[in-house]
């Protein structure tokens, strides 16, 4: 049973608390900045060398492929529209350059794969991403430019979990060997939404749940991730993620709450409840 939890950014930690994300009993971490913008093969390099033994790293999909605007800085200039200063989106680069760039992009990530470092390739995708068979075609295609990539899905239109639209979702996943994204966010309904639908594993994340429940816009980052998860909190996922490990393959738990340490003290929890360490010492040791 490989179970792997981490957290997605270094985000509010000092020095220290740095170096122990690093350090069992965690064993994954998420590396957001290529969603913002195309590394460089220095940077990946440098995660490939730098990278704990034993260490898994997921890599976000650049925003232009998940359908967020990004900056035209982030791109190189080959794929730049013309004429653009502000934020870029996904229709106004031609479908040729949009293939061709993401090429560059998977080839840029190519010495993780190359060493065994590679967890996973996260897709979030923008509220905007709505359910068509539109967007499941968009889906196929993402999978036909990534044979043999450890995908990862992850949808934040919540039309994608009606009874319309999530068996289709699901089995478009299972039939591309792509991962759904369970979540953990302000409003997440009382049944986990987690099912398994890789053969490589499954990955859950953990958004916080600060914020109004209530509320149809998704709260700010540093309003839901303003939020300490409790045992309560995390037992039903442990079963999940337990019976997931049952399974086969790996199982990711990574906390995005990033506001000052929580998020380092729920994964810190988390591992504790799946007895990755021991739970006295590891608590005693964040002051939890």
């Amino acid at each position: 049973m490989e179970l792997r939890v981490g957290l997605c950014s270094f985000k509010g930690l000092n020095r220290h608390q740095r170096t122990r994300v690093l350090l069992e009993p965690f064993s994954a971490l998420e590396m957001g900045s290529s969603f913002y913008a195309l590394p460089s093969p220095e940077q990946v390099f440098r995660w490939a060398a730098e990278l704990p033994k034993g260490f898994l790293l997921g890599v976000k999909a650049l925003g232009l492929f998940t359908f967020h605007p990004v900056r035209p800085s982030s791109l190189p200039g080959w794929a730049r529209p013309p004429g653009a200063t502000e934020a870029v989106m996904r229709h106004m680069v031609h479908p040729k350059v949009r293939r061709a760039l993401y090429r560059w992009f998977l080839e840029r990530l190519e010495p993780l794969r190359e060493t065994g470092k590679l967890g996973y390739l996260l897709f979030q995708f923008h509220p905007s991403f709505e359910p068509s068979q539109e967007a499941l075609a968009y889906l196929a295609a993402v999978r036909d430019m990534s044979p043999s990539w450890p995908l990862a899905v992850e949808v934040r239109n919540d039309r994608w979990l009606s009874e319309t639209w999530f068996a289709p979702l699901t089995e478009a996943l299972r039939d591309q060997n792509a991962a759904f994204v369970g979540t953990d966010s302000p409003g997440s309904k009382d049944e986990i939404l987690w099912p398994r639908t890789a053969s490589w594993g499954v990955l859950a994340r953990f958004h916080g749940r600060g914020g109004s429940p209530r509320s149809r816009r998704i709260p700010p980052p540093d309003v839901r991730g303003d939020y300490l998860y409790t045992p309560q909190d995390l037992r039903p996922w442990r079963e999940r993620a337990l019976l997931h490990g049952s399974q086969g393959g790996r199982v990711f738990l990574m906390f995005n709450n990033c506001v000052a340490d929580k998020a380092l003290k729920s994964a810190s929890l988390m591992a504790s409840l799946l007895g990755l360490k021991d739970p006295d010492s590891r608590q005693q040791e964040l002051g939890i």
